[in-house]
């Protein structure tokens, strides 16, 4: 990154059973859940990816130059995301959820999102709200905190989230498994 050379990677994505060979414009690195991960545009097609560093299993910089954006902000980059997944097919939408008991002084201490406000509370429990794409990674960490939450937690609003939440939780009751999508 410091040279603005690419780099030519030998990456094994958990997708794929072979390892493949590509380059890439390195932009950044990011740390989420004790994991680093490179972001860099692929050479070959022009997007911005996720490479997760343990993954990488040869590097090498090559000799040819690239220019990195002028407006790529790597905090503005993952501003609307809850960890390392920036799905656009996700629309950016309010998120509220309402957590009870104990559960509720976890979040309310370690946010789970910068755009974490506590909207309502009472004695029972605390309405959160966010504003973000809520992806997979945001939902499994909804999925964590429902099932520690002595007090219940539910999601509000969006309704789809909402929708998709119940179902897992039925789904979960009725076989003991979370379907994989």
């Amino acid at each position: 990154m410091r040279d603005s050379r690419t780099l030519e990677l030998t990456y094994r994505s958990f997708w794929r059973t072979e390892a493949s060979t590509f380059e890439v414009e390195p932009f950044c690195v990011k740390v989420f859940r004790q994991r680093w991960y490179l972001v860099a545009r692929s050479v070959s097609d022009g997007r911005i990816r996720i490479y997760g560093l343990d993954r990488i299993e040869a590097l090498r910089q090559t000799e040819h130059p690239f220019e990195l954006p002028a407006d790529f902000d790597a905090h503005s980059y993952f501003a609307d995301s809850f960890g390392i997944i920036v799905d656009e097919e996700y629309d950016i939408e309010q998120v509220r959820v309402r957590i009870g008991g104990i559960q509720r002084d976890y979040v309310r201490t370690l946010p789970l999102h910068a755009s974490q406000t506590e909207s309502e509370i009472t004695e029972e429990s605390s309405v959160f709200e966010y504003r973000l794409r809520p992806t997979v990674d945001f939902q499994q960490e909804l999925l964590t905190h429902a099932v520690n939450a002595d007090g219940g937690m539910e999601v509000l609003e969006p309704l789809w989230l909402r929708e998709r939440m119940k179902n897992i939780g039925s789904d979960l009751q009725d076989n003991h498994i979370v379907p994989i999508p």
